[in-house]
């Protein structure tokens, strides 16, 4: 995919803001990452700081995006033989790429990267694994037989890439090797051994429905107690659970990306 051939503008609105502005050609702009639920694109978002702070209606946004759709329809954006180097790309290739291409504001404390689903995910791990580039993150809380497997590409696979699942199918019994690689990767177990990461963040933005068919609201709940167990500051932590479930959410992700926004903006 020809990634400059793909750069729009758009315009989203902050919430608390009241009309619509443009961005100065001289503006350095922080960044907002956003990587979907399972397959997909991934979105840049390029967020001009000042107008979050000025009192002006909507954000001008200019965005990327690039093909991140893997091999088995899902990736939760690790490295993995079964799936590829996404966690790698995006670090290593993406994030380079921007900051050499549009005006942007490249240290840490101005990276933000949010998703939904197993896009939170994967904006939550990476932000434990990569504190030296993302300062803020947003975990935004569905699997049948074929997610599963695309999962098991990403968590458990074998030496040849292929998925291994984590269970046997014909009896459900676990199969411990393999569920132990996916409890690796779980945000919460996972936070006690990237407590600095943690605490380094700027912003933390966790919802989930109170009605999510896979109960995510459980695990919202989890990761936000292990961060305070953690000593994460309360007023970096956007806490919240909301009526819903966890398909057709989508309007919760423009105040989510409004307050990260405002989160990693250079602000006085």
């Amino acid at each position: 995919m020809d990634a400059e051939s793909l750069s729009e503008t758009c315009r989203c609105h902050a919430v608390g803001l009241s009309r619509r502005a443009q961005a100065p050609q001289d503006f350095v702009l922080p960044q907002l990452r956003a990587v979907p639920r399972q397959g997909g694109l991934l979105l840049l978002l390029q967020v001009p700081h000042e107008l979050l702070h000025t009192g002006n209606g909507f954000l001008q946004l200019r965005y990327q995006a690039w093909d991140f759709a893997p091999p088995y329809g899902g990736s939760q954006f690790i490295d993995s033989p079964g799936t590829d180097c996404y966690h790698s790309y995006l670090c290593e290739e993406v994030v380079p790429y921007v900051d050499a291409r549009y005006r942007t504001l490249p240290a840490r404390d101005h990276q933000a990267i949010a998703g939904k689903s197993s896009g939170g995910l994967g904006a939550t791990v990476t932000s434990m694994l990569r504190p030296d580039l993302f300062g803020a993150f947003t975990k935004e809380e569905d699997l049948n037989l074929l997610e599963i497997l695309g999962v098991s590409a990403c968590f458990s696979p074998g030496h040849d890439g292929s998925p291994t699942l984590p269970f046997d199918p014909r009896t459900g019994a676990l199969r411990e090797n393999e569920w132990q690689r996916w409890l690796a990767w779980d945000p919460v177990r996972m936070a006690t051994t990237h407590a600095d990461a943690l605490r380094s963040q700027r912003g933390i933005w966790i919802d989930a429905g109170t009605r999510d068919e896979w109960f995510l609201d459980l695990g919202a709940l989890a990761f936000r107690d292990a961060l305070t167990e953690l000593g994460v500051a309360d007023d970096i932590v956007h806490f919240e659970l909301f009526e819903g479930g966890h398909h057709a959410v989508e309007y919760r992700m423009p105040p989510a990306l409004a307050w990260l926004a405002y989160r990693i903006a250079d602000r006085p």
